[in-house]
């Protein structure tokens, strides 16, 4: 049986692209940042961090109000799958933030 993929517009792509691949190849990098760097809690590098996992939840967000939302498997996306990524990225993503803060700034900055 083959799937009838509708049209996608080039938005809904690019917000596919960004909470699929770019948005967390970014967080891990900046996590990384974070890690070597240990400033302190809110310098530069965690503001954008944030902002980061801010915009890439707000592109799976977008994709699904577009209306062709799927799954990363294929099959169409509903308002649980919307919320269960909503919840786990805002989870993973503030528990990595914290623990790449208390890596950088307590276990390296103190020994």
């Amino acid at each position: 049986m083959t799937k009838n993929h509708e049209a996608v517009s080039l938005g809904g792509i690019i917000a596919r692209l960004c909470w699929m691949m770019l948005g967390p190849l970014a967080l891990v990098a900046l996590a990384y940042g974070i890690v070597k760097s240990g400033e302190g809690w809110f310098t530069g590098a965690d503001l954008a961090f944030l902002g980061v996992l801010a915009v890439t939840m707000l592109a799976r967000w977008l994709e699904f109000r577009g209306g062709h939302a799927e799954t990363a498997d294929g099959e169409p996306a509903t308002p649980a799958h919307l919320r269960r990524y909503l919840t786990g990225a805002a989870l993973i993503g503030l528990g990595t933030w914290t623990i790449a803060n208390l890596i950088a700034n307590r276990l390296l900055g103190s020994w």
